[in-house]
C-alpha cells in the first residue's frame, strides 16, 4: 500500500501529473461498485473529457481522473437515477417533486462525504461539488409549478448547492456532463444538430452565471465547444447504406464495397497547433 500513502501525504501537489495519477488507485475501488450499477462506465466520459481538455490544453489527466469520481455520490440512492436504473422515472412518479429534487440535489454532498472518508484528494472533491454549479433542477421546477395551484414556485429553492466552478477542469466536466446527457435524447443526430445543441449549453451555463468563476476564455470555450462536436461526431457516426439486392444480401463482393472505420468511442482529434486553435477561435 505504499502508493496510497505517498498520495495520501502529498494531497495538496496532486494538481502534478504524478500525484495525479496516485488518485487512480482511489478509482479502482470505487468505480468498481459503481460501474456494476451503471449500463457505461464512467472511464468514457473521463476519457472525452480528457480529450476536450487537450484541446486548450488544461490539465486533461486531472480532468479525467475527476470525471472518475464527479458521480459518486449517486451511490447512495442509484434508484433514482436514470444512469443507473431505468425505473428511475417511475420512482419519482411515486413521490413529490419536492422530495425528488432533494434527493437529485443532495448527490454532490453525498459525494463529498464520501471522497473526505476514503481521503481522496481536494483536487479531485472539487469536481464532485462543483460539475453542477448552482444550476436549478429544471425539470422538477417545472413540475412543481405547474402542481402548485396557488403561488409561484421559488427557482432559486431548486438549485443546487453549488459552489460555481472556479477552474477550467471543472467547467469543462460540467459542460461534459449536459452535453452528453442531452445529446443522448436526440431523435435524429446529426452534426449540425449537435452543433447546435453544445452551442446552446453553453450559452445557457454562461447567462445563468456558472462559468464565472472559472477561467475560461471565450476563445477557449470556442475551442471546447469544437472538440466536444468532434468527440459526439466520433460517438454518434453512422455507417453509410450499403447496396443489397431484394433478399437483403449485399449486390456488390465485399472487396468491392469501401468500409468505413469505426471511430473509436470517447477520442476526439489531436488537438491544434497553437497557430490553428487562434484561427479556429477567431472565425
Amino acid at each position: 500500500m505504499p502508493i496510497l500513502r505517498r498520495c495520501a501525504d502529498c494531497r495538496t501537489l496532486c494538481e502534478t501529473p504524478r500525484c495525479t495519477a496516485c488518485a487512480r488507485v482511489y478509482e479502482t475501488a470505487r468505480t468498481t461498485r459503481k460501474r456494476a450499477q451503471r449500463p457505461y462506465t464512467a472511464a468514457e466520459r473521463a476519457r472525452r473529457a480528457e480529450a476536450v481538455a487537450a484541446w486548450i490544453r488544461a490539465n486533461g489527466l486531472l480532468c479525467r481522473v475527476g470525471a472518475y469520481f464527479h458521480d459518486i455520490g449517486k451511490m447512495n440512492k442509484p434508484e433514482y437515477f436514470s444512469e443507473n436504473s431505468t425505473d428511475a422515472r417511475a420512482r419519482h412518479g411515486k413521490i413529490s417533486a419536492e422530495m425528488s429534487k432533494l434527493i437529485i440535489t443532495a448527490h454532490p454532498k453525498d459525494g463529498i462525504e464520501l471522497a473526505e472518508h476514503y481521503k481522496i484528494p481536494k483536487p479531485i472533491q472539487s469536481f464532485i461539488e462543483e460539475h453542477h454549479g448552482t444550476t436549478a433542477v429544471e425539470y422538477f421546477w417545472r413540475l412543481a409549478a405547474s402542481q402548485r395551484a396557488e403561488g409561484e414556485v421559488s427557482k432559486d429553492s431548486y438549485r443546487y448547492a453549488g459552489p460555481r466552478p472556479n477552474k477550467r477542469e471543472t467547467a469543462i466536466v460540467m459542460i461534459a456532463d449536459s452535453v452528453e446527457a442531452a445529446s443522448r435524447t436526440l431523435k435524429d443526430v446529426t452534426p449540425a444538430r449537435l452543433e447546435q445543441l453544445i452551442r446552446d449549453i453553453v450559452e445557457m451555463k454562461m447567462k445563468d452565471g456558472q462559468l464565472d468563476d472559472c477561467t475560461l476564455t471565450m476563445r477557449e470555450l470556442t475551442s471546447v465547444q469544437v472538440a466536444f462536436l468532434q468527440v459526439l461526431v466520433g460517438i454518434h457516426h453512422r455507417r453509410p447504406a450499403y447496396p443489397r439486392d431484394p433478399t437483403g444480401r449485399l449486390s456488390v463482393p465485399l472487396a468491392e464495397v469501401e468500409l468505413v472505420p469505426e471511430i473509436e468511442t470517447g477520442r476526439a482529434p489531436e488537438p491544434p497547433t497553437t497557430g490553428e486553435a487562434a484561427r479556429g477561435a477567431a472565425s
